[in-house]
């Protein structure tokens, strides 16, 4: 599909500048995310959004085009490489975010069912025309899943070692900032309101308990 680099006659500027901004954040969170799967071999993303990210950014990328522009395209397509490399370390430890035996044992099978099954969800969603030229439905969908697990990992959490402030941020912002953009140019899908200010809250909630466990520890006696 031909493409300008940037698509200003349907994208006004301003939430192209919010948009991508937004996507240059999440690119951010996942070199952070990489470079803490190699010091800890553990994947701080839950298993359940790493599924749904690799899936939508696949089909985003390479099967339903964003018409947003080039850039856009670009930033995409990055997202997906980037996230091979977190989905394969998910294969490798991602059982260690689950608690029951049995999960553990089937973690692989389980990430596969899920993968699976995000990609039928988007696929259908964009089929059936309930998605936006740019994959906002689905995008949130997954988000807010992702913000939701997000929270239950970090209540759960017994060391703050695994889980980046920086990290934790810079999705919060990346997520927030996009959810501006598309609120201002779907103004009126009030399906969409609902769904970017839940997701805002639960990062929100994230925030609070990832500090709350990052001064706990720092407040712990040496060799506690």
């Amino acid at each position: 599909m031909h493409q300008p680099w940037l698509n200003l006659e349907t994208y006004s500027p301003l939430m192209l500048t919010l948009f991508i901004s937004g996507c240059v954040l999440w690119v951010v969170v996942y070199v952070i995310v990489i470079y803490n799967i190699r010091v800890n071999q553990f994947v701080e993303i839950p298993l359940i959004g790493v599924s749904a990210n690799i899936c939508w950014e696949f089909i985003w990328s390479f099967v339903y085009q964003p018409d947003m522009g080039k850039l856009v395209l670009i930033g995409y397509a990055a997202w997906f490489f980037l996230d091979c490399f977190i989905f394969y370390a998910l294969l490798r430890y991602g059982w260690k975010q689950l608690n029951t035996p049995a999960l553990r044992n089937n973690s692989k099978k389980l990430i596969l069912f899920m993968t699976v099954s995000w990609a039928a969800l988007f696929i259908g969603l964009a089929q059936s025309h309930y998605d936006t030229p740019i994959g906002t439905i689905s995008a949130y969908w997954d988000n807010l899943v992702f913000s939701g697990a997000y929270c239950w990992m970090i209540l759960n959490a017994t060391s703050p070692k695994y889980y980046s402030s920086a990290a934790g941020w810079c999705k919060g912002l990346g997520t927030g900032l996009i959810g501006v953009a598309v609120l201002i140019q779907w103004p009126d899908n009030s399906f969409l309101w609902a769904i970017v200010i839940t997701t805002a809250l639960l990062d929100a909630f994230y925030l609070v308990q990832l500090r709350r466990i990052h001064a706990g520890h720092a407040t712990q006696p040496q060799g506690s």
